[in-house]
């Protein structure tokens, strides 16, 4: 268990998720990960086991032999290639959908320009929350609104 924390210092954190203010408990998570050297590495390695793969975009029709129109598989698949090429912040967003191993939750934003996703901003785990008594939505809190927006797509 971490340094600093104690029952007394776990409990409120642990009743304040459970009604949804999930914010601490993510800081909570990280901090065990800085303080506890296994932890640490088990979630670094299950991180790099995802982040330290090469990947690519392959058609439908690259992977399965029952493709009826091998030419439209490969058209869309070229699209998306093209789509992601174009993503500003994309190997930076990926590696902070993986720090989602361990609390289970990593959000990004999706910033659009005409209609296409430019690029992919990681949303720090201090701006996520949430508000149980009217919904189960993550919400992103911003400046605009201290009790955060719903974290919907194609925004979040």
């Amino acid at each position: 268990m971490a340094k600093g924390l104690t029952f007394k210092r776990l409990m409120p954190i642990l009743r304040n998720g459970d009604d949804g203010d999930i914010t601490e408990a993510l800081q909570l998570f990280e901090e065990m990960e800085r303080e506890d050297a296994r932890l640490f590495a088990v979630a670094s390695t299950r991180r790099l086991a995802l982040t330290g793969l090469d990947w690519k975009i392959e058609s439908a029709a690259e992977v399965r032999s029952d493709i009826e129109d091998k030419k439209l598989a490969e058209d869309a698949a070229a699209f998306v290639r093209e789509r992601f090429e174009d993503i500003r912040g994309l190997d930076c967003a990926l590696e902070h959908l993986a720090t989602g191993i361990g609390p289970n939750l990593a959000v990004l934003e999706a910033v659009w320009e005409s209609g296409e996703i430019a690029e992919l901003v990681p949303v720090p785990p201090w701006r996520l929350t949430m508000d149980l008594r009217k919904s189960t939505d993550i919400r992103v809190i911003t400046i605009e609104e201290r009790f955060g927006i719903v974290a919907e797509a194609p925004k979040f």
